[in-house]
């Protein structure tokens, strides 16, 4: 079962949120800022995904922020870059109005 601590303790345990984390202009806005700020050479040949995963915070900061599952030691060094730059443009998990922490998994497809 996810913990999910927030300053009360009141949501212990809680998997679902009313409204989920999001960034800015959602989807879209992730695929675009990962089109203009990952570097790596057209050149290479390696393709599939990688996967950061991290907490983001009650106040959009991130933390705790790792692969999960990456390709090559490059790649995933810039995925886990690209996802610190992401802090501040992340709204938090809510439930009943309340901000919470939340564990998150960013996917980075490689083509």
């Amino acid at each position: 079962m996810e913990k999910i601590e927030t300053g009360n303790g009141r949501f212990e345990g809680l998997l679902f949120t009313d409204k989920p984390p999001t960034f800015e202009n959602g989807n879209l806005g992730i695929a675009n800022f990962t089109k203009e700020n990952f570097k790596y050479s057209e050149r290479s040949k390696t393709k599939g995904k990688i996967y950061i995963g991290g907490i983001l915070l009650e106040n959009g900061e991130l933390k705790n922020l790792k692969v999960l599952k990456g390709i090559n030691e490059i790649l995933d060094k810039e995925a886990l870059r690209i996802t610190k730059l992401m802090e501040g443009k992340w709204s938090p998990a809510e439930f009943e109005g309340e901000k919470l922490r939340k564990k998150i998994v960013i996917p980075f497809t490689i083509e």
